[in-house]
């Protein structure tokens, strides 16, 4: 069998190329390789996560703390005012966005080992192993490809622009504003809107990017001659293995929903809004995010439907074939025929046989199992775990438990 990672790199301007880099960096999304080497956020083609994770903190919260008590905004009785109450920002900045530099390493390397998996499946043949190649390659020139940069860049900015002057700052956090009137922006506030908040939306466009890469690595693959059985006991003909990329998902699921947890802690406990007053919104977090991270396996959906149909069909007509068969041995032979049943492997073979053709009916269209599901709805839903127990006591939330058993 070929090398699939043979010949899938380019060279950069440095001279470093991007398969050089190693193994387990093709879904390594936004910004390139090059530009990581250079900030030295890379190192023998792994992500420093901690070094990642420390940067990100001290340019979008630290100099937050600094100016806020500069300016008299670090903490206030006024809990809208303070700071370090404004639980939207602390969940951001400190939780969310290193959150997520975690999910990256673990998705780079679960995602890359289960692109190199499609080899196992991908026949021997000169034609199917260059088209994996192909396959490969596409996603490498994707994902450094500068106009993806660039065009970020000019989405975050926009986004950035369209907020400054659309958002009044009367909807913000107090500290955002200075002086007490609050006409004009704080140094913390033009810092959160130039700094902060650009750098935590490049980071979600890199998960939009990685997302977009591992979307179109699926399809691609999915156009392939596959090696898939019907009868795979993973119910996907062989596939299921993308199915629990959701649960490499989880972390960045929990950051998502950090996110909007921070500003629901914000309304709850500041602003006296009622739990029960987000329901949907936390309902729509948790649906948006499931569907988000599914989306990319519908990619192989037409190919399982047509397994299905084929193996439906086949393993139908085999099914009947053998039943005939099986029915004009044993009731059309008379009494001779049925004497030395139990010296014969028949009602077995048939049983066996029909149990393969059964599983047939329970192959998946789309390769993702339940429990995925629910480990990503869970893991999106946890940031809200200690709302519920700031809002409810603890012993008030054990009574109720108690009580529905009793």
């Amino acid at each position: 069998m070929h090398d699939v990672n043979q010949g899938v790199g380019h060279t950069h301007a440095s001279g470093q190329s991007s398969s050089a880099i190693g193994a387990d960096d093709l879904f390594a999304g936004w910004p390139s390789l090059n530009l990581q080497l250079k900030l030295r956020l890379i190192d023998h083609g792994r992500p420093l996560v901690i070094r990642r994770m420390l940067l990100f903190v001290l340019l979008t919260w630290l100099p937050l703390l600094i100016l806020t008590g500069v300016e008299g905004n670090l903490y206030s009785s006024e809990p809208r005012r303070a700071f370090l109450l404004d639980f939207g920002a602390l969940a951001r900045y400190v939780i969310a966005g290193p959150l997520l530099f975690v999910a990256e390493a673990v998705c780079i390397r679960v995602l890359s080992d289960m692109a190199r998996r499609f080899a196992e499946l991908c026949p021997a043949t000169a034609a199917d192993q260059s088209g994996l190649i192909a396959a490969l390659a596409s996603i490498r020139k994707l994902r450094d490809a500068p106009l993806a940069a660039i065009g970020f860049a000019a989405i975050v900015c926009a986004i950035s622009v369209a907020a400054i002057r659309s958002v009044p700052l009367s909807d913000l956090p107090l500290w955002h504003a200075s002086g007490t009137d609050g006409v004009a922006r704080s140094w913390a506030g033009w810092w959160s809107s130039l700094v902060s908040l650009p750098l935590l939306l490049l980071l979600l466009m890199s998960w939009i990017w990685r997302l977009l890469l591992w979307t179109r690595f699926l399809l691609l693959v999915s156009r392939l001659n596959l090696n898939l059985i019907p009868t795979h006991p993973d119910k996907s003909a062989g596939v299921g293995f993308i199915g629990y990329s959701l649960r490499a998902f989880c972390l960045a699921g929990s950051a998502l929903g950090a996110i909007v947890a921070g500003a629901v802690a914000n309304q709850v406990l500041h602003d006296g809004a009622g739990l029960a007053d987000f329901n949907y919104m936390v309902a729509g977090v948790v649906v948006f995010t499931v569907v988000l991270f599914t989306a990319p396996l519908l990619t192989f959906s037409r190919k399982l439907a047509g397994i299905w149909a084929r193996g439906v069909h086949d393993y139908g007509k085999l099914a009947s074939d053998f039943g005939r068969q099986f029915e004009l041995e044993w009731f059309g032979g008379g009494e001779q025929a049925r004497k030395s049943m139990l010296d014969r492997g028949d009602f077995s073979a048939a049983t066996d046989l029909y149990q393969v053709a059964d599983r047939i009916h329970d192959l998946r269209i789309v390769p993702v199992d339940l429990l995925s599901v629910l480990a990503l709805a869970g893991a999106t839903l946890l940031p809200f775990v200690p709302i519920v127990f700031i809002v409810f006591p603890f012993d008030a939330l054990l009574k109720g438990v108690v009580g529905l058993f009793m």
